[in-house]
């Protein structure tokens, strides 16, 4: 079985490398793990025989790889060309020229190459890039403009992490963009900031083991494997109570259309029954676009909510289209006083206020704006906008967790979800989803993940499980709407809600043993 793959600091992740190597895996033997998996993968992609490559290498063990990288392919059967940046300055880049050599000099490359395999900096590079090294990576990206195709091995060039306040990467006007990234050990947090320049993304297995797996907070990535051990199952003799009652409450005047997103959404997911408790005048709209919801006008008294709702759901979404009047505050501290599972989301964040702790399951779904609402007023000082908590969201999403002592599924790319942990009252662990495409960046996607998240939580599943399947779930979805209908523009919400029946893993997801996980380019 795999391990988990986690998502790490170039800090953390060079600490895996070097508690590996504390263990006895000397650190030449790392790289030539990582070079070996890196050709594999190159010559699985058919790359090696599209023509010359040209392998791009700098002083450091990125440039080491890619020495060793030259060697491989060349043994399969390529003709390779060397550019250097810099001679090499760590032993073991020197070692993996000498080693590299050993089979007779390269050429030198010139950019005309069919492929180009960049290997100039990796996790330690810091932008600006100097002038020699913007010279190589505009000449790779012109190559790639022509039809050449490019491979960033562990970072593309041009992509730096950042550890200030409010940001997490520097990227370089003259960034290598990359068709496919080839990173080792652990998945790179920097690459989920730059999806445009990352390509395709293969996390590789260098042989780090139990260090790859090491507890100093990173978060976890979330995968298809993940999911569809998560995922509660159907059995044959399911019926409609069996599989989960859902309340779904919002949908204000004028605004009814969130629930009814949310309500198909469930639908899609495999819900039993639901339940719209919306403003009286859409009572008619919901039964049109959705039969097979109950539907249950408000206001509602106290004594009608606990039958129709508290009583009556496994769980409770409150907020899509939910509006902020009096009725939509006082069914808000309805749903707050219930025991029963609850999903926040939307205009029911904020009448939580400066207390937002509850002490039966809870998921929040916020984007960064909404996400205002839920810090205290020191933090909300500090971060000031919702600009700077979307630049701070792994560290935000965690202090949202803690002060919630709930979950928080923090919208956004990439999402992050993050958990107050139940044995301290001063940490949280976290995960991270980066499925999707920009076709989810439209008013009522949030409202979609909340009938998914919604329907998880009526069938049992933890608050945290069901963010992170939710999250998985709405942007593999998309991600294969956006596909059908040939890229973003045009892909609406009714696109993503067909995809979502097909977009729950069944088991065919399987990765070559050396890939640790993958993450698709975006279309």
């Amino acid at each position: 079985m795999r391990s988990a793959v986690f998502v790490t600091t170039g800090a953390q992740s060079a600490a895996r490398d070097r508690a590996a190597i504390a263990a006895g895996t000397p650190s030449f033997v790392l790289m030539q793990s990582a070079a070996a998996a890196a050709v594999d993968r190159i010559v699985a992609h058919g790359l090696h025989a599209r023509g010359t490559v040209a392998v791009w290498v700098g002083p450091g063990n990125n440039g080491g790889d890619g020495w060793l990288i030259a060697a491989g392919l060349r043994a399969h059967g390529a003709t390779v060309r060397i550019g250097v940046l810099e001679e090499p300055r760590t032993d073991d880049a020197q070692a993996a020229r000498a080693t590299a050599c050993a089979g007779g000099a390269f050429d030198a490359a010139d950019g005309t190459e069919a492929v180009h395999i960049d290997a100039l900096f990796g996790t330690g590079q810091r932008a600006p890039l100097p002038p020699s090294a913007a010279h190589i990576t505009r000449m790779i990206n012109a190559a790639r403009a022509r039809g050449a195709s490019t491979v960033a091995i562990d970072v593309p060039t041009g992509v730096a992490e950042r550890e200030v306040p409010h940001a997490r990467v520097q990227i370089d006007a003259d960034a290598v963009i990359a068709d496919c990234t080839l990173t080792f050990g652990t998945l790179k947090r920097v690459l989920l900031s730059v999806r445009e320049s990352v390509g395709a993304l293969e996390v590789l297995d260098i042989g780090l083991g139990t260090h790859a797996t090491q507890d100093d907070g990173a978060p976890r990535w979330i995968d298809a494997a993940f999911v569809r051990s998560q995922v509660p199952r159907i059995p044959a003799h399911a019926h409609k109570g069996t599989r989960g009652r859902l309340a779904i409450i919002g949908g204000a005047p004028g605004m009814v259309g969130a629930t009814i997103l949310a309500a198909r959404a469930a639908l899609a997911s495999g819900i039993g029954l639901v339940r719209v408790v919306c403003a009286g005048d859409h009572v008619g709209a919901v039964h049109a676009a959705v039969p097979e919801a109950l539907v249950t006008p408000w206001p509602l008294s106290p004594d009608t909510f606990n039958a129709t709702v508290g009583a009556w759901a496994d769980a409770i979404v409150v907020g899509p289209g939910l509006g902020r009047s009096e009725a939509a505050r006082a069914l808000v501290a309805m749903c707050r006083a219930t025991a029963t599972p609850l999903l926040v989301d939307a205009d029911a964040i904020a009448p939580f206020g400066d207390a937002p702790a509850r002490t039966a399951p809870t998921l929040w779904t916020p984007h960064p704006g909404e996400a205002l609402a839920m810090l205290d007023p020191e933090q909300r000082a500090a971060l000031a906008d919702a600009r700077a908590i979307d630049a701070a969201r792994d560290r935000v999403a965690p202090q949202l967790a803690m002060r919630s002592a709930g979950v928080v599924l923090l919208k956004g790319v990439p999402t992050i979800i993050a958990q107050h942990a139940a044995t301290t009252t001063s940490q949280a662990y976290a995960a991270i989803v980066a499925r999707g495409t920009a076709a989810l960046a439209v008013g009522g996607s949030g409202d979609v993940l909340s009938g998914i998240g919604g329907t998880l939580l009526a069938q049992g599943c933890a608050p945290f499980d069901a963010a992170a399947i939710a999250a998985w779930v709405h942007g593999r979805a998309a991600e294969q709407a956006t596909a059908r209908r040939g890229g973003v523009r045009g892909t609406t919400l009714a696109d993503i809600l067909d995809a979502l029946p097909d977009a729950w893993p069944r088991g065919d997801e399987e990765l070559p043993p050396s890939v640790l996980a993958t993450l698709p380019a975006i279309v």
